[in-house]
């Protein structure tokens, strides 16, 4: 057969070595009906032969017995099929060059340099005229005007999202439950799942209303529903690989019918700006029918100041030793808040004023001790005190407590609840 013969051979029906030779990915049970079968339809469309690489989800340990003899089963089939067989193992399992022996046994095998040459060749004396038959001509006519789409499939996965969008994420597989989604516990929710945080258990009765959103994360398409399902939605058009749980009902009822529930999250965030609710929880701790920690978070009036407790059963110091026989907060940053308001958490009205901003800032100091205690760093039970714009305020007449007189803005400071007077409880222990 002349070249010219063996080249209009070759674009009619091409030899292996010129036909597709895909990556075949060995990343599941070796079941040989089924390797085969593989193996025969992509023979059918034309493939050339296969490149056998291993990928996690294999059902036999890399370099076993199992998995030498699946090797040799795969070449077998793809030599009575005569297709092309390339043993590839760089990637994720990589064997190398067995110590250096293998090139040594087959320097054929060794690395070389390409080397590129550009030749310019004259036509020769004999042409001829490719002809892919009737078929091919009314394959062309019918085509011509069909429009080709192309589709780019990303990935949208937690891992590559977190990963390539920031050097730093935490708690993968924790679960945290939140308590009250109002303006707080909402920034809480949404500060957590951007930090990798996509386990959430959500907690509330109320639904969204407008006073609610100037500093909610849901806004006005949401007023109307129930906070828990708006907040669940809106992380969700964020990250759509989150797994929240929503429970649209009275925190006390809940506890009431299910003490332990929060013992199925790693830890849970109390922002309901409910004292009753808050002292419940601190006594199912205190009693150990809740025996995972809790952070109870609440914020002063104009959030002059912003607090968080820390509270781990295990450890020593709880909610109630940091407050006054008369359920006063020994700690606030206002001298008297309560002639300004009353302690807000997460519902208040538009007409408070602090900017979103003030939040925001607050709740991003917030998530480093956050990422602190999911890391296993703080070993005692903690006050986190946050300061806002403490000049700001003198400015405005209100009085900053004697204690923090000499506090600049923005500050935080963290305390060991042990450094207070304990409550009665905890002095007894």
């Amino acid at each position: 057969m002349s070249l010219l013969e063996e080249t209009k051979k070759q674009f009619a029906d091409p030899s292996p070595a010129y036909r597709p030779q895909p990556f075949w990915f060995l990343n599941h049970d070796y079941k040989r009906e089924e390797l085969e079968w593989q193996l025969e339809e992509m023979r059918k469309q034309g493939v050339g032969g296969v490149v056998l690489h291993s990928r996690h989800g294999k059902s036999a340990e890399y370099m076993s017995r199992e998995y030498l003899d699946m090797l040799a089963f795969c070449v077998d089939a793809c030599k009575k099929r005569d297709m092309v067989v390339w043993l590839y193992d760089e990637d994720n399992w990589p064997s190398g060059t067995f110590g250096g022996k293998l090139t040594r046994r087959h320097p054929e095998y060794r690395m070389r340099y390409l080397r590129l040459e550009e030749r310019r060749l004259a036509g020769g004396a004999e042409t001829a005229r490719l002809d892919f038959g009737q078929n091919a001509r009314l394959e062309l006519n019918h085509f011509q005007h069909v429009t080709i789409d192309k589709y780019v499939i990303t990935r949208v996965d937690k891992e590559r999202l977190l990963r390539r969008g920031g050097d730093r994420t935490i708690g993968f597989d924790s679960r945290v439950g939140i308590i009250g989604c109002g303006s707080i516990g909402s920034q809480i929710a949404s500060a957590l799942s951007e930090v990798g945080m996509h386990k959430l258990l959500l907690i509330d009765n109320d639904k969204l209303t407008f006073e609610n959103i100037a500093r909610h994360i849901c806004g006005a398409s949401d007023v109307g529903k129930n906070k828990v399902e708006a907040v669940s939605e809106q992380i969700a058009s964020r990250f759509p690989h989150s797994q929240n749980t929503v429970y649209h009902g009275d925190v006390l009822t809940l506890l009431r019918d299910y003490e332990s529930l929060l013992n199925n999250c790693d830890f849970t965030v109390v922002a309901v700006g409910n004292m009753n609710a808050e002292f419940r929880l601190n006594n199912l701790q205190r009693q150990g029918i809740i025996d995972k920690p809790i952070l109870y978070v609440w914020v002063e009036p104009y959030l002059a100041g912003a607090h968080a407790v820390f509270v781990d059963p295990a450890n020593t110091g709880c909610l109630q030793c940091l407050f006054n026989e008369d359920h006063t907060f020994k700690q606030t940053v206002l001298d008297n808040p309560g002639q300004y308001a009353i302690r807000e958490s997460g519902c208040q009205s538009a007409y408070v004023p602090y900017s979103i901003l003030e939040v925001k800032r607050f709740i991003n100091d917030l998530m480093f001790l956050v990422q602190d205690i999911l890391a296993g760093s703080v070993k005692e039970n903690v006050l986190f005190t946050w300061f806002g714009n403490l000049t700001m305020h003198r400015a405005s007449g209100r009085q900053i407590s004697p204690q923090w007189e000499h506090e600049g803005d923005y500050g935080i400071k963290r305390d060991p609840i042990s450094s207070f007077t304990g409550c009665e409880v905890c002095i007894a222990q």
